[in-house]
C-alpha cells in the first residue's frame, strides 16, 4: 500500500522498535512481525541497529571465521515475508558502522568494504534524496497526519561517538547533519495545518534513566545528543522522540531542560493533552544476540513507565488529533496487549481503528487495566458471559463488525482434478448475499453466479457465526485465480483479494511439495509452526494435509481462566484466523480426529444444548467442505482426491468400523453412524488401484496410527491399534497403497514397509534412507505440530519395524513428489532444520 495523503482523516497503525537482530531473543518477534499484512500495519519504523550482523563473531561457532555477511543475509531474509509487503523504514544506530570481528580487523580489505556504514547504506535506499539527506544516515519523510524525522546520533555532531574498534577506521563525515535537521523542522513546523505531528527518530536516547544521573540530567554519550539535538526539538515542537540502544522500554513524561513539563499529564501518566515539550520513548528491546540491557539502579522525575524484563516492541495508532502508544510483550498476542499504553492527544479523541478487512474475533479484544477499556475500542467492549473469571475474558467483538468475513480458506474440489475449488468463510452475522468474485487478475474480478451455503451449527444469546461454502466450478487445472469473499451489496463488508492455484492434473510431470502433519491446535507450543506455514505461497507449496485433531477447541477448559466458562467456539474462531494468511492462498485438506468429536467441557456437559449442538463430529463437518460429494464420500469424514500423480484417500479412524472409538465423555451422546465406511474405502482403493497408469501413488490418511511403537508389542498392534488393524489393514494392502500418514501421537515415527506386523524389506537400503520400490505399505505417524496437550510420553519399548523417530522436538513434514519418486522430510519447527528424510522410488506403475 503506497503512503497515506495528509488529507487521509482514517486512524492507522505503525510498529516501532530498535535492536532487532539474529538468534533465539528475537525469534518471536520476527514471527509476530511476520503475520502482519497491509491490512494491519501502514508501516514499521526501525530504530537502528539491524541484525547485529558486526556480533557475528559472539557465537561460538563463528568466533574465529567471516560470518558478517551471511548473518545480515539471514537476518534480511528472516523478515522477506513482512518487508516484502509493508514499507520497512529504517535509520541508523551503532551496529551498522563496521565489520569488528576477528577477522575483519585482520583484513585491511574486509576493514576498508565493511567500515563507515556501507552495508548499511547499500542494502537500504531511504528517500533521502526527496528529503534533501545524506544517504540514510538521515532523511525525512510524511505519512498521513505524521512528519516523521530520521537523524543519526552516531555520526556528524559534536562528540559524535565513533564507533571504530581500530583508530584505522574513520566512520562519519557525511555531511552537515544539524544544518539539515534545522531547516528540515523549520518546514515541518511551518506546515502543521496540513500534518500535525512531528516524530523524530534516532537511535541513541537523550533521555534514559541510566544514561541520566539521578535528577534527571543527561550525562556521558546523553549529554552530547542533548546538547545537539534538544535545543531545536524544543524550538521546533517536536512530539515525540523515539529511540533505542538500551536493549529495554522506558516512557518519559514531556521534558524539557531535563524536567518534566506535566501541563496536560493526567495524574497516572496515561493521558498527555496537549503536552507542552517533547515525550521521549525508548523501545529497543525486540530481541537480538546481546539479550536485554542490566537495568538500571538508580531513578528519573520524568520517568513515566520501565518494562526492564521483557522483551517487546511498539505500536503507534495514529489520526491527526491522537496517538495511542502501546509496547507489547512478545509472548502474548500480537497487536492487542497495551502494556504500557498512553494517549497523546492534540484535541479530541477520535474513534479507533478503521475496521475494514481485519480479522475480528474475540481473540484480538483485550483489556487495557490501566486505561480499563476493551482495545481496540472501535471493535471491542465488555460483554459478560457466564464462567468468564476475568475482565480480560470479557471482552468481545461488538455488534457492529460482525458482518466482516474472516476465517477464509480453501479446499480442493471438483469430479476431474483441477476444475473446482471451495472458498468458505465465517461472519458473526448472516449475510444474505454472501457472494465471490473471481478472476484470472486482480483487477478483474467478476461476481460468480452461484448460491453461497450458508449456516449456523451453534447459537446462545450473545454468539453466532455463520459459514458460508460456495464450491467454483470449471476451471483450468494449474492456474492461478484470485478471488473475494463477501456481502454483494456493500463494499464495508468484502475481504482482500487473495489467490489461489488449482490441482495439477495427472498429467503434469513436474515436482511439487506438500506439508503434512496432524495434532495442530492452539497454545504456545504451536507458535514457531503456524507462523512457518504462514509464511508459505503457493509457490512453495501445492497443499496442506492436515492429519486430524484440529485446533483442540474440545481442550478450552484446560487453560485457566477457562476451565469454568465456555470458550469452545472462542478457541475454534482463534485458531482458524491464525491459519488465515496461509488458508486463503493454499488449499488446507484436512481429515477428522478424536479431538473433532465434540465439546466436553464443563460447561458443556452440563448443557443439554451444547452437548447436542456440539456432538458427533458437527463444528469439523460444518466449518470445512471437503471433496466427499465427487469422491461418494460422506461430510468430511471420509473422501478422496487427486493431485498430480497422487491419488488421496482421506479415512475415519475414529468412527464407522468394528472397534472404532466413541470419543464420548458421556453415554448420553453418540458419535459416528455416518455410514457404511468400509465399503466406501474398497470400492475407491480398487479404483485407484486400477488407474496407476495415470496416477500412479496411493496415499491414505487417517488420524490414529495402525503401526506405532507405543501401541505395539514385538511389533504387533495392541489396543485400538488392533482394531484399526484389523479394520484396514488387508485393504491397504490387497490395493497396494504406498504410504499411510497418520497422527494422534504428539511426535514423529517413521516405519519400515509393514505387511501383516512384518517389516517388509525389499527394496530397503541398509540405512533405510531409501525405500526402492517397497513391496508394502509405509506407515508414517507426524502428530507434532503442536497444541495445548504438548508432547506424547515417548515410548519405553521398540518394535523391530521402526525406522526413525523424534520424541523431544516439535515439528511438521514435507513430502516432495513427481511420478516416480517421494521424498520425505521431518522438519523441526524452531529453526526449520531436516531431522529425518528418506526417498521412495516407484518404477513399476
Amino acid at each position: 500500500m503506497t503512503a497515506r495523503p495528509p488529507t487521509d482523516n482514517s486512524t492507522f497503525n505503525v510498529v516501532i522498535y530498535g535492536d532487532l537482530g539474529n538468534g533465539k531473543n528475537s525469534i518471536d518477534t520476527i514471527a509476530q512481525m511476520n503475520k502482519l499484512t497491509s491490512n494491519d500495519v501502514d508501516l514499521i519504523y526501525h530504530l537502528g541497529d539491524i541484525s547485529y550482523a558486526d556480533d557475528d563473531y559472539l557465537a561460538i561457532s563463528q568466533a574465529t571465521g567471516f560470518f558478517y555477511e551471511e548473518v545480515y543475509n539471514k537476518w534480511m531474509n528472516s523478515l522477506a515475508p513482512v518487508m516484502s509487503v509493508i514499507p520497512y523504514m529504517v535509520l541508523v544506530g551503532n551496529h551498522e558502522a563496521e565489520c569488528h570481528s576477528p577477522v575483519c580487523q585482520l583484513s585491511h580489505t574486509k576493514k576498508d568494504m565493511l567500515s563507515n556504514y556501507t552495508a548499511y547504506n547499500a542494502r537500504f535506499k531511504m528517500p533521502y534524496k526527496e528529503s534533501g539527506g545524506a544517504l540514510n544516515m538521515w532523511h525525512s519523510f510524511d505519512h498521513g497526519p505524521i512528519h516523521f524525522t530520521s537523524l543519526s546520533s552516531e555520526t556528524d555532531y559534536p562528540n559524535a561517538p565513533t564507533n571504530a574498534y581500530t583508530l584505522t577506521n574513520k566512520n562519519g563525515g557525511f555531511g552537515n547533519q544539524l544544518s539539515w535537521v534545522e531547516s528540515e523542522l523549520a518546514r515541518a513546523d511551518a506546515n502543521r495545518e496540513n500534518v500535525p505531528w512531528i516524530i523524530v527518530g534516532m537511535h541513541r536516547p537523550l533521555y534514559d534513566v541510566a544514561g541520566c544521573d539521578d535528577n534527571g540530567v543527561p550525562t556521558d554519550q546523553n549529554a552530547y545528543v542533548q546538547s545537539a539535538f534538544e535545543a531545536l526539538f524544543i524550538k521546533y515542537k517536536v512530539d515525540v522522540v523515539l529511540t533505542g540502544h538500551k536493549h529495554y522500554y522506558e516512557r518519559q513524561l514531556p521534558i524539557a531542560n531535563s524536567a518534566a513539563v506535566l501541563g496536560g499529564v493526567s495524574d497516572d501518566y496515561k493521558i498527555y493533552d496537549n503536552p507542552q515539550a517533547p515525550v521521549y520513548i525508548l523501545t529497543g528491546a525486540t530481541g537480538n544476540v546481546e539479550a536485554l540491557t542490566d537495568a538500571p539502579t538508580g531513578t528519573s522525575p520524568w520517568n513515566a513507565a520501565v518494562d526492564y524484563e521483557h522483551y517487546g516492541y511498539s505500536t503507534l495508532e495514529a489520526n491527526r488529533t491522537t496517538l495511542l502508544w502501546k509496547f507489547i510483550l512478545i509472548t502474548l498476542p500480537v497487536c492487542t496487549i497495551g502494556m504500557n499504553a498512553f494517549a497523546l492527544k492534540l484535541l479530541a479523541a477520535v474513534a479507533g481503528i478503521a475496521a475494514a478487512n481485519v480479522i475480528v474475533d474475540d481473540a484480538t479484544c483485550v483489556r487495557n487495566k490501566e486505561l480499563d477499556v476493551c482495545q481496540p475500542e472501535s471493535l471491542c467492549e465488555y460483554d459478560y458471559n457466564l464462567g468468564d473469571l476475568t475482565f480480560n475474558q470479557s471482552c468481545r467483538v461488538k455488534e457492529g463488525v460482525n458482518f466482516y468475513p474472516q476465517q477464509i480458506h480453501l479446499a480442493f474440489a471438483g469430479k476431474k482434478t483441477g476444475t473446482g475449488m471451495t472458498v468458505s468463510w465465517a461472519t458473526y452475522e448472516e449475510v444474505r448475499d454472501s457472494s465471490v468474485w473471481l478472476g484470472e487478475s486482480e483487477d478483474m474480478l467478476e461476481l460468480v453466479d452461484t448460491p453461497v451455503s450458508s449456516v449456523s451449527y451453534y447459537h446462545d444469546k450473545a454468539y453466532n457465526l455463520f459459514h458460508h461454502h460456495l464450491t467454483l466450478s470449471d476451471l483450468t487445472p494449474r492456474t492461478k485465480y484470485f478471488y473475494k469473499v463477501g456481502s454483494r451489496g456493500d463494499k464495508k463488508y468484502t475481504s482482500d483479494v487473495y489467490s489461489f492455484m488449482t490441482a495439477r492434473p495427472a498429467t503434469d510431470d513436474s515436482t511439487f511439495h506438500v506439508i503434512v502433519y496432524g495434532d495442530l491446535g492452539d497454545g504456545e507450543n504451536s507458535v514457531n509452526t503456524i507462523a512457518h506455514l504462514n509464511k508459505l505461497t503457493s509457490s512453495d507449496v501445492d497443499l496442506i494435509y492436515h492429519l486430524g485433531d484440529i485446533s483442540y477447541a474440545d481442550d478450552d477448559f484446560w487453560v485457566w481462566p477457562q476451565n469454568t466458562g465456555f470458550f469452545y467456539e472462542e478457541v475454534y474462531n482463534k485458531w482458524m484466523n491464525s491459519l488465515m494468511p496461509v488458508m486463503s492462498s493454499i488449499p488446507y485438506m484436512v481429515l477428522v480426529g478424536n479431538h473433532e468429536a465434540e465439546c466436553h467441557s464443563p460447561a458443556c456437559i452440563v448443557s443439554q444444548k451444547k452437548k447436542q449442538a456440539l456432538g458427533n463430529y458437527k463444528a469439523y463437518n460444518t466449518r470445512f467442505k471437503m471433496p466427499y460429494k465427487e469422491s461418494g464420500g460422506t461430510l468430511n469424514m471420509w473422501h478422496s482426491f487427486d493431485h498430480g500423480p497422487i491419488h488421496f484417500t482421506s479415512l475415519s479412524s475414529e468412527t464407522d468400523y468394528p472397534g472404532a472409538p466413541t470419543n464420548q465423555y458421556l453415554l448420553s451422546v453418540k458419535n459416528g453412524g455416518f455410514g457404511d465406511q468400509l465399503s466406501w474405502i474398497e470400492t475407491d482403493l480398487k479404483k485407484a488401484n486400477a488407474n496407476r497408469k495415470n496416477v500412479p501413488w496411493i496415499i491414505v490418511g487417517m488420524h490414529r496410527p495402525l503401526y506405532s511403537v507405543l501401541n505395539s508389542e514385538n511389533g504387533v498392534p495392541t489396543e485400538q491399534t488392533a482394531s484399526i488393524q484389523s479394520a484396514f489393514e488387508e485393504l491397504f494392502i490387497k490395493y497396494k497403497v504406498d504410504v499411510v500418514l497418520t497422527g494422534h501421537k504428539h511426535y514423529y515415527e517413521r516405519e519400515l514397509p509393514i505387511a501383516n506386523s512384518e517389516a517388509v524389506m525389499d527394496g530397503v537400503s541398509k540405512d533405510y534412507k531409501v525405500y526402492d520400490n517397497p513391496q508394502a505399505p509405509v506407515h508414517i505417524l507426524t502428530g507434532g505440530a503442536g497444541n495445548v496437550e504438548s508432547m506424547s510420553e515417548a515410548p519405553n519399548n521398540t518394535a523391530p519395524w521402526n525406522a526413525a523417530s523424534d520424541y523431544e522436538h516439535f515439528g511438521y513434514s514435507t513430502l516432495e513428489a513427481n511420478r516416480t519418486t517421494l521424498l520425505w522430510k521431518f522438519i523441526l519447527s524452531t529453526d526449520q532444520s531436516v531431522q529425518d528424510e528418506f526417498v521412495m522410488y516407484k518404477t513399476d506403475s
